[in-house]
């Protein structure tokens, strides 16, 4: 891959999602992207030489579009622990992958009577002092997802598990505080805010 077409693919990309959606994303989880990443750094290892050019491609873009990266720790799918970067230890951030395998063997057709995102949800740990994140795909599948994407029928058991009232219920008796980024970076409290104005019981701090 050559750095250059990188840099001015992903700058396209950023462009049609600000025509489409009228804005840029706020995060990307690019410390999980190639060898190294934050990881390297935490250690002290100095410059990550082996790097390849997509990955710096990648932070090249979010830097001169000020999307924020490397705020994440937590293990990930290769069992490997992710660092975050210094500046944002301090929030606690991680990203919660349930590896037990206990609710999917994967994402294939032919696994999806094995895959429960919600009793895979429900298994989260609950702690004050740390921020977790969780992935889902929840959507809608037309012709262009069932096309590209590797991820298409366990999209619907995300919604699913989504909207069911025994989550929301967990959240509840658990005072979970739905967050956004913004919320968990800067401090905010748009997404409570949020849930008061469509009348949607508050959680967390707003109870």
């Amino acid at each position: 891959m050559d750095y250059d077409e990188a840099v001015k693919e992903l700058r396209a990309q950023l462009e049609r999602c600000k025509d489409w959606l009228g804005r840029l994303p706020d995060t990307t989880g690019l410390g999980a992207i190639g060898p190294g990443g934050s990881a390297r750094r935490a250690q002290g290892l100095g410059p990550e030489t082996h790097e390849g050019p997509l990955s710096r491609a990648l932070r090249t873009v979010c830097d001169e579009y000020g999307i924020v990266y490397g705020f994440m720790g937590g293990v990930g799918y290769n069992g490997k622990v992710n660092v975050p970067d210094e500046k944002y230890r301090a929030l606690n951030i991680q990203e919660w992958i349930d590896l037990s395998h206990k609710h999917s063997k994967s994402l294939n057709v032919v696994d999806f009577p094995f895959y429960d995102p919600l009793g895979s949800i429900l298994e989260m740990p609950i702690d004050d002092f740390v921020i977790y994140m969780r992935s889902q795909h929840p959507g809608y599948l037309d012709d262009y997802v069932l096309t590209e994407s590797s991820c298409t029928i366990p999209r619907v058991k995300d919604v699913e598990a989504l909207c069911s009232p025994t989550l929301k219920q967990w959240i509840i008796a658990n005072r979970i505080e739905l967050v956004n980024h913004r919320d968990a970076l800067y401090g905010t409290h748009e997404y409570q805010d949020h849930l008061k104005e469509i009348g949607s019981p508050p959680c967390g701090w707003g109870t």
